[in-house]
């Protein structure tokens, strides 16, 4: 994922206790984007079945490198 459409993810998935509070939102911005721009981010989709679940592990490990 591009670090921009990291940034918007992680921005989508915060929570603002007020959302009214400017100075707190940048702040928010602010984080995510430098989150962003340091740590890869990936989307994940899979199907909802506990009999995926082994190939869903593997994918995520050979994308993780683990």
């Amino acid at each position: 994922m591009s670090p921009a459409d990291a940034c918007m993810t992680l921005l989508q998935n915060s929570f603002a206790l007020d959302p009214t509070n400017h100075k707190e939102a940048a702040r928010r911005f602010e984080l995510a984007s430098d989150m962003a721009r340091r740590v890869p981010v990936f989307s994940l989709r899979y199907p909802r079945r506990y009999d995926a679940l082994p190939e869903v592990i593997d994918k995520i490990q050979s994308v993780a490198k683990l």
